[in-house]
């Protein structure tokens, strides 16, 4: 089982030094090398490299890095560019050490990441039972507003919310009449259009039963109770665990398209 260190992902500078002591005084070359500890991948440019080059630290700001090992223990900060010209290049040892520290790391929090979705699957789950009951709640009130509206009404709704075309606008025609100083009488007549506003709540209610949420939140939950409990999943069980998880972002437009119900439209 990998430390509870290692499935922490590293984003930061402040995260590298919450786990780790940096000797920020020392420099690093392939001799003083003794083995690579954990890679990291930076939001931004803010770690230092420390490897010594032509009699000169790098000091070459970066995102992406090692931290390595010396051989007196203590502990430095490496950019990939260093590390891969520099330790790893002309060392099939190094380098596969490195390859495989990186490919461990991806491994690790991706069993972290499921870790946390287990430890929360019966909270989901009943999520996807309460999304369950609104929809049909949902479905309900819609039924009962194309009772009552005129079938081609409705027909209007679904094609302008399938054209985005929201807008209500109408025209009124402004009649002048008057005489000319001649004596004519005339009469000009105008048309000038009117923004009424937008039509409120047009949305995936109006086909609801076209959107298949049932089916859909049944494969959710399925996918759910089907990660296995025990402590050591294999990668094809991670691979399961992870797709479960990934359908959490359905879960969550479903609730939200709830949350625009058809009383809102009206």
């Amino acid at each position: 089982m990998p430390s509870s260190n290692a499935i922490v992902e590293l984003r930061t500078l402040a995260d590298i030094n919450a786990l780790y002591v940096i000797d920020q005084d020392c420099t690093l070359t392939k001799e003083l090398y003794e083995r690579p500890l954990r890679p990291y991948r930076l939001i931004r440019l803010e770690a230092s490299c420390q490897y010594l080059k032509k009699g000169k630290r790098c000091s070459q700001l970066h995102q992406r890095g090692y931290i390595v090992e010396r051989k007196d223990g203590s502990k430095l900060l490496i950019g990939s560019c260093c590390a891969l010209k520099h330790l790893g290049l002309d060392d099939d040892k190094i380098q596969g050490e490195l390859k495989q520290l990186s490919a461990n790391e991806i491994q690790n929090i991706r069993r972290h990441r499921v870790d946390v979705l287990l430890s929360g699957r019966e909270s989901l789950i009943t999520r996807v039972r309460e999304a369950g009951i609104g929809y049909r709640r949902l479905l309900e009130q819609v039924e009962d507003i194309r009772s009552e509206l005129p079938p081609t009404i409705f027909g209007i709704l679904i094609d302008r919310w399938k054209r985005g075309s929201q807008d209500v606008c109408w025209e009124y025609q402004q009649i002048k009449i008057g005489e000319k100083p001649n004596g004519e009488k005339y009469e000009e007549k105008h048309w000038y259009p009117h923004s009424y506003g937008q039509l409120k709540g047009l949305g995936s209610w109006l086909q609801l039963a076209e959107q298949h949420y049932p089916e859909r939140l049944l494969v959710i939950r399925k996918d759910l109770e089907a990660i296995p409990t025990k402590s050591r999943l294999t990668n094809a069980e991670i691979e399961q665990a992870e797709a479960a998880l990934n359908q959490m972002s359905t879960l969550s437009l479903i609730l939200t398209r709830q949350s625009n119900t058809p009383n809102h439209a009206a």
